[in-house]
């Protein structure tokens, strides 16, 4: 058996060996604990201020634990390393002084109470210059400053971090920076910078003054300004009465409480003092005069200089209300024209007054005044002449008056006599009582425009009446229709006229009432109805209208009056219509499309369940 153990002489002594050991009956030590993880870290320090610096570990920790330094910084000092938490220990770092910006760094380890000193880990620090921080004042303002003249006031900036502050001021006017606007500031210090105040009109003022790089760092300034000189509101307004008293005067009032000295350089016309002195604070009239003719108001401006202000004053003149008279005043006698178709008349109008004169002239029915006064601007001082014509188969006195109505004043009235005499057979006979001589300082009655009028091609009818008043139908853009009553069963026809005014000879004016053949007339229940077509819009026309016999015999024509057409109404579609109908459209197509794809997907998703079904 023992044959078949081997083993067994070998094994003996090595047991043997083992119990008889000079190790044997001691403890057998287990393998170390790994020590904590120290991490690295960084942090960024102002040059000259000491702070503090955290010092991180991980890992297992066993208390106590101890955070040791391996490795001094090279620009500063390291003070005694504090523990703040589990894992966490702070150490103060404190820049030499004259150290400059820069990186530097140190090492640090852990170790727990049953492991070793950890590897080291490296803090890296980055010396910075502390940033810097620009002090100054939220508002300046600088008061009331009179027109001309110049405020000031200190602005402090300071530089309350570190480093150097460098910036621009910018300034709108009114102000300015007096000097560069630039400025450089070290830490710890103050500079001053003077800013100007110089308005330039009467209003207050507010504005921003903008100090460093962004808008927000930035000054509200404040101020107002007044003239030292005032006047009236309006300046210096005379009216036709005080020019006519010489009561015009030019009010100044010295707002400043010295005594000004004011230099006036009047206009041509004027009249009044070159120059005053104001006391402080008071007022003074000074006596002006007017004396340059007048067609129309004057407006002018009056330059006026004190120290080192100076303004223009408003000047304004009103001329003399215009005066319209009219020449015979008392009565106008008509006579027979050389054909003895018409009666006709000369009278004048003048204006006494310096303003221009706007009138209108009222004249009995069926009477014709040319030129036409609607068209008139009769200046200061002129004189126009008017001839008044009327139709001649009246029978008996000629009754009415002949009225001058101005814009503004009082209507004057002018009787009208002419008495015609009647023969046996022949034509009828005017006789003209003499006319009385005028008074003095009358106008001469011949002094009028000649103004020729071309009178009817036909011959007189005095049996037939003349065309009453028409009523307009309607009047579009190129289209007017109007109507009238036919005055007597012996009227078979009508012809309209249109008044045409062009120049005569010399000064004269002549006036032609021109057939209008491009129109259609028509009758319907004793009404006469014509109707123009293709006239250009926004148009007027002064017509008459004259009946016919069957002889072709005309009667008297109808008062003048006056057509127009309207302006044509042209349809604009605004833009924003065009892009609302843009807007519109684009979103009804992508409402389209979102539909048409949700329906496809529907469609899908009802193809893949029938699938679905069918597979079951």
């Amino acid at each position: 058996m023992e044959g078949c153990r081997p083993w067994r002489p070998i094994f003996l002594p090595l047991a043997l060996a083992v119990l008889l050991s000079p190790a044997s009956g001691q403890e057998i030590k287990s393998p170390s604990i790994p020590p904590p993880l120290a991490k690295t870290g960084t942090a960024t320090i102002y040059l000259n201020e000491p702070a503090e610096v955290t010092l991180t570990v991980a890992g297992r920790i066993a208390e106590p634990m101890k955070f040791l330094i391996r490795k001094r910084p090279r620009s500063g000092d390291l003070g005694e390393v504090r523990r703040t938490g589990r894992n966490t220990a702070v150490v103060t770092y404190t820049p030499h002084a004259g150290a400059v910006a820069a990186d530097d760094a140190f090492a640090f380890a852990a170790q727990s109470a049953d492991s070793p000193v950890s590897a080291p880990a490296t803090v890296w620090i980055r010396l910075v210059e502390r940033p810097p921080v620009l002090e100054y004042p939220g508002e300046l303002d600088f008061g009331t400053v009179y027109l001309g003249d110049t405020a000031s006031r200190e602005l402090p900036l300071g530089n309350s971090g570190g480093g150097r502050a460098i910036g621009q001021m910018r300034a709108n006017p009114p102000w300015q920076v007096e000097g560069s606007p630039s400025y450089q500031i070290l830490s710890g210090t103050v500079i001053r910078k003077k800013l100007l105040f110089s308005p330039g009109e009467e209003r207050d003022f507010s504005d921003r003054l903008v100090v460093g790089g962004s808008p927000k760092d930035s000054i509200v300034l404040r101020g107002s300004a007044v003239a030292p000189i005032a006047w009236p509101k309006a300046g210096l307004v005379l009216s036709p009465e005080m020019r006519a008293s010489g009561e015009g005067a030019l009010t100044l009032t010295n707002r400043t409480p010295d005594e000004r000295v004011v230099a006036i350089q009047w206009p041509a016309g004027w009249t009044g003092p070159a120059q005053c002195v104001i006391p402080g604070g008071a007022t003074t009239s000074l006596p002006v005069a007017f004396s340059a003719p007048l067609k129309k108001a004057w407006q002018g401006t009056l330059p006026v200089q004190s120290e080192n202000f100076s303004a223009e004053i408003p000047l304004q003149v009103f001329p003399k209300p215009a005066g319209l008279r009219m020449e015979p005043g008392h009565q106008l006698d008509l006579e027979p024209s050389a054909d003895g178709k018409e009666w006709v008349a000369k009278f004048v109008v003048a204006n006494s007054g310096e303003a221009d004169g706007l009138f209108a002239i009222e004249v009995p029915e069926g009477c014709l005044v040319s030129p036409d006064p609607g068209h008139v601007v009769l200046g200061g001082g002129e004189t126009i002449g008017f001839v008044l014509t009327a139709p001649r188969f009246q029978r008996g006195p000629l009754l009415g008056d002949l009225v001058l109505k101005p814009r503004s004043g009082t209507p004057l009235k002018v009787p009208l006599a002419a008495r015609p005499n009647q023969t046996a057979g022949g034509p009828a006979v005017v006789t003209a009582p003499p006319t009385p001589a005028p008074a003095a300082g009358a106008l001469p009655v011949g002094a009028f425009l000649s103004i020729p009028q071309k009178p009817l091609a036909v011959a007189e009818v005095a049996a037939l009446p003349p065309v009453g008043a028409a009523e307009l139908r309607f009047a579009r853009p190129h289209e007017i229709e109007f109507a009238w009553k036919i005055p007597s069963p012996d009227i078979v026809r009508f012809e309209i006229q249109r008044r045409q005014i062009s120049s005569g000879k010399g000064n004269s004016v002549a006036v032609e009432w021109i057939p209008w053949t491009t129109l259609k007339i028509r009758i319907d229940q004793g009404m006469a109805i014509a109707l123009i077509e293709n006239l250009a819009d926004n148009t007027f026309w002064t017509v008459r209208i004259i009946g016919f016999n069957a002889a072709g015999q005309a009667g008297p024509p109808s008062v003048a009056f006056q057509i127009g057409t309207p302006p044509s109404r042209k349809f604009h579609v605004p833009g924003w219509v065009w892009w609302g109908l843009a807007l519109a459209l684009a979103g009804g197509m992508l409402r389209l499309s979102a539909m048409h794809r949700r329906r496809r997907l529907a469609a899908e998703d009802e193809r893949l369940a029938r699938l679905q079904a069918e597979a079951k």
